[in-house]
């Protein structure tokens, strides 16, 4: 008996009593049971090592109490702060995580998203990867998704106008971040920026490119690097958006600043003396690195609580609100330079 997954049925067969009172005993639906006959079964069960099927209990009940969560780069620090966040969140109402990452593969989101809904997850929070996000690959997941019969929702990636959405306004603090270099005298900037797939992207983009227009500034396409969200990226951007004479560089996430100042580092140039910087997400990092970067911080923890209660409330058959859109702070730490 011991070599096999001890079942209702094998402690029944062990205490003598019937299935229906194990069950009822073991999942505390034993009120008119003698408590004699209570520790006589949860001690049957601490003896034969009794592991419940929560497979079988999730069927019989007809949820799992879990939630599948897809990310795109565990590895990014921003994207590990959120799973964080959710599954602490996600506990407060009685559920777990099943974390899927997609290295920012469009095949791997499809090959989670069906994975999660044949393990009856109650719902899904989905980052999707920058490939999924491109157009061409819209279709395709938006059929996915419909096939799955599973409530979802988007967080920080989002397709426009479809499915609930919980982000942050990235047009806004891209305007935010022009607005301080130009007030500091930074009239000739380069842009270091994620995949363009991405809402993210896009939008802080649009937000600089605007405020600058607004100045009667056009920000050129040779100020522009084009890259992912990462630190080489902003290494190789650095290297080549500095043969434009910039003051000041825009990197779209802290670890491409990191790359930025690296590249400065081993070139011999000085930040904020001869460029200056900026980045956004607020890592931990950011305010112990030389000099300590000025950014913008994104409020994980309310997209977290947003998104955990946004879908329970679903799952719930409530009424959710389709998009919420927070606003992002600005962090101003060393690494800028007043030019006037």
């Amino acid at each position: 008996m011991m070599n096999k997954r001890i079942t209702i049925k094998d402690l029944a067969r062990y205490t003598g009593f019937s299935i229906t009172t194990v069950s009822l005993v073991l999942n505390g639906n034993a009120n008119s049971i003698p408590d004699s006959v209570k520790e006589k079964i949860v001690q049957a069960a601490k003896e034969l090592n009794y592991v419940p099927n929560l497979a079988a209990r999730s069927l019989a009940r007809g949820n799992s109490h879990t939630i599948g969560v897809i990310i795109p780069d565990i590895s990014n620090s921003f994207f590990a702060e959120l799973v964080h966040d959710l599954q602490i969140e996600l506990n407060q109402y009685g559920y777990d995580i099943f974390l899927c990452n997609s290295d920012e593969k469009m095949e791997n989101d499809i090959k989670y998203i069906n994975l999660l809904s044949s393990r009856a997850v109650d719902g899904m929070l989905l980052v999707l990867s920058a490939e999924s996000m491109q157009p061409q690959n819209h279709a395709l997941i938006k059929e996915t998704l419909e096939n799955i019969f599973v409530p979802y929702l988007f967080i920080d990636r989002y397709f426009e106008n479809d499915a609930h959405q919980v982000i942050i306004d990235n047009y806004q603090g891209g305007l935010d971040v022009a607005k301080v270099l130009y007030d500091n005298g930074h009239h000739n900037i380069g842009l270091i920026t994620g995949p363009q797939s991405l809402n993210s992207s896009q939008n802080r983009l649009g937000g600089v490119v605007d405020f600058y227009a607004s100045k009667g500034i056009q920000i050129s396409s040779q100020n522009i690097y084009i890259g992912k969200y990462d630190y080489d990226t902003g290494y190789l951007g650095a290297q080549e958006l500095l043969k434009n004479k910039i003051t000041a560089i825009f990197a779209f996430n802290d670890l491409q600043a990191y790359g930025v100042l690296e590249y400065c580092k081993d070139h011999d140039i000085k930040v904020p003396q001869d460029l200056s910087l900026m980045g956004f997400d607020n890592l931990e990092t950011s305010k112990v690195v030389s000099p300590k970067l000025s950014t913008v911080q994104q409020p994980i923890d309310k997209l977290s609580l947003t998104a955990a209660s946004s879908i329970i409330g679903m799952i719930e058959g409530k009424d959710v609100k389709r998009e919420v859109k927070f606003g992002a702070k600005l962090i101003i730490r060393d690494s800028v330079r007043s030019l006037v």
